[in-house]
């Protein structure tokens, strides 16, 4: 695994039930169909937390909560599960699972400009990364990127869905 994660309420809501998966050595004794049905549902969860965030231009009125931190946060989670899903699928042997992964990575590369302008970037793997000196203010510039009309997101959230609907079919 060429990222990493930092586990926060926001991950550990998204993954739910299935929050032992966060641990490396739990994920590495499931199966890879198996994975990538529990990663994908989590991403849509965090697409969805994303989509339901506030935008406005406001700062913080403390240094240490509130809904810039929380959107921050969710961020994060978006990109942590974004990546689980990416390696979960891309290391599967199934070939449906792998068209998948590179399927997020098409959307990514179609969308670097915007994941860059909002301190995201891709490393050579296909894994996303949020920039260290990305520091969020407010929230109302990445309305357009993550927001509930988000061209990215809705493309994005058919892949976990092609990835369970596959994984039902399969089992």
């Amino acid at each position: 695994m060429s990222f990493s994660v930092t586990t926060n309420i926001f991950l550990r809501s998204a993954y739910g039930l299935n929050r032992n998966y966060l641990d490396k050595k739990e994920r590495q004794t499931a199966s890879s169909d198996m994975l990538a049905d529990i990663d994908s549902k989590a991403l849509q969860k965090s697409i969805k937390s994303l989509e339901s965030s506030t935008f406005d231009d406001r700062e913080d009125a403390t240094e240490t909560n509130g809904k810039v931190k929380d959107f921050a946060k969710k961020m994060k989670t978006f990109i942590d599960t974004y990546n689980y899903t990416y390696d979960s699928a891309s290391k599967s042997g199934d070939k449906d699972l792998k068209k998948a992964a590179s399927s997020m990575l098409s959307l990514v590369k179609k969308y670097k400009d915007q994941l860059e302008k909002a301190g995201i970037s891709a490393d050579s793997s296909g894994y996303l990364k949020l920039s260290s000196s990305a520091r969020i203010k407010t929230t109302g510039y990445f309305e357009e990127l993550f927001g509930k009309d988000s061209k990215f997101l809705q493309e994005l959230n058919k892949i976990p869905r092609r990835i369970q609907n596959h994984i039902d079919l399969s089992v």
